[in-house]
């Protein structure tokens, strides 16, 4: 019995010695190059609108919301001509076909999005410097109708839900350069920087608007609504990820 027990035994240690000698992947280090990057990303800039109290009211009165901020600008520019004796009158005015709201389902952040530049280590020092200028692209990953606005919905909504500058595309420069403390590079050769962005993953709902008067009273009513998956990509400014290999 002592016998086969030893048998069992070395027979384990090739094994055991395996997992020994297996390293756990390094994560990349996130660095800002806002003071250092030589190129400026334009931050394309969200519609704000402020609602009308009329507006305010006849959409909390229906189902669906409507974040679409384009929208709301219409139905605060839209003016029914309605005597003031006009009891008993009814209309029904068609406002278009417009997607009406973009709900989450699910955000990720990829910091190895894109790899945007790769530095030869030397002196044991790990040393980024931007070889030439990149821009790094992001944009909606399905056909949807209405896709600026959606774009503009969706960079809105992304903002207000996390703490990281995201943007339609992000620029680093030519000559841009940082000393990357505090990272072990031995027995390692290149530096890799990569540009990170957000996957964003939701639904989209499409519907038609109609503003329909009773007398003076107002109200809007959606018809044909419809949903639709979507999934885009927003690069992250100002941040890059670095991994030494």
């Amino acid at each position: 019995m002592r016998y086969i027990m030893l048998l069992c035994l070395f027979s384990l240690l090739p094994t055991l010695s395996v997992f020994a000698e297996t390293e756990p992947n390094n994560e990349p280090k996130i660095i800002s190059v806002e003071s250092f990057n030589t190129e400026e990303s334009p931050k394309t800039d969200t519609k704000e609108v402020e609602k009308e109290e009329w507006v305010k009211e006849v959409i909390s009165e229906i189902d669906e919301p409507i974040t679409n901020p384009y929208l709301i600008d219409q139905l605060n520019q839209t003016t029914i001509h309605q005597p003031f004796f006009s009891f008993g009158s009814r209309s029904e005015v068609f406002l278009g076909r417009w997607v009406l709201n973009y709900q989450s389902d699910d955000t990720e952040t990829n910091w190895l999005y894109q790899n945007i530049n790769e530095n030869e280590l030397t002196n044991d020092r790990a040393h980024y410097v931007q070889e030439e200028t990149v821009e790094v692209s992001g944009g909606l990953q399905v056909k949807v109708d209405q896709s600026d606005q959606v774009q503009m919905m969706l960079l809105e909504d992304v903002r207000e839900r996390i703490d990281l500058p995201v943007n339609d595309r992000v620029r680093f420069g030519e000559g841009t350069e940082v000393e990357v403390a505090d990272l072990a590079n031995e027995n390692r050769q290149m530096l890799k920087a990569y540009a990170g962005a957000i996957k964003e993953t939701g639904h989209l709902q499409y519907g038609d608007v109609y503003l329909k008067t009773k007398g003076r009273q107002k109200s809007l009513v959606i018809k044909n609504i419809i949903e639709q998956d979507m999934v885009a990509w927003l690069p992250i400014n100002q941040h890059i990820a670095i991994e030494l290999n």
